[in-house]
């Protein structure tokens, strides 16, 4: 089967040339081929929490929000979390309530890797991969060339694999 191939179809036509449409299904499977190139390098970036943090408490009426303390933080990299606590009345939600807002001071540091360590983080990679983009194939046949550079190592990779390949277009008629 080659690219763009018609394998199914809902338009048929009768004896006398009339052309009738009707609804068509299929499940077209096949045994593919798929190539993939992955790379770590031994010098990545770390970011870790410092131990310094800073509140801030909001009063929140409905989209706005009063700053219940003063002051801001001064940290150059940070992580911010939200909590937000709506007051009930009655088992019901009402439109107001505290929000925080939590600063986490954070440092990022280039971190070097062993040759290891880069190979136990590629694959790793290929196992992220292989869960996100082919959770939905079955894999047959997978082979896994690394190479070596200045900055990291790479991997490619040869996939054998059989899943769908049909795509659904509908027919539009005027």
């Amino acid at each position: 089967v080659k690219k763009g191939e018609l394998l199914v179809s809902g338009v048929l036509e009768d004896d006398k040339g009339g052309v009738f449409y009707h609804h068509a299904i299929a499940s077209i499977k096949g045994v593919y081929q798929k190539e993939a190139e992955l790379t770590e390098y031994f010098s990545v970036p770390k970011t870790e929490k410092t131990g310094k943090s800073r509140t801030k408490r909001f009063f929140r009426l409905f989209h706005l929000e009063i700053p219940l303390n003063f002051g801001t933080h001064h940290f150059s990299e940070c992580i911010e979390t939200v909590t937000d606590i709506p007051y009930r009345f009655l088992g019901k939600t009402l439109p107001f309530g505290i929000m925080r807002r939590t600063y986490t001071e954070t440092s990022t540091k280039t971190v070097t890797r062993t040759e290891e360590e880069t190979q136990l983080a590629l694959n790793s990679a290929i196992v992220r991969y292989e869960k996100n983009f082919l959770s939905d194939v079955k894999i047959l046949d997978r082979s896994i060339s690394y190479s070596k550079h200045d900055d990291g190592l790479s991997c490619r990779i040869s996939y054998i694999l059989e899943g769908e390949i049909g795509r659904t277009a509908d027919i539009f008629v005027k």
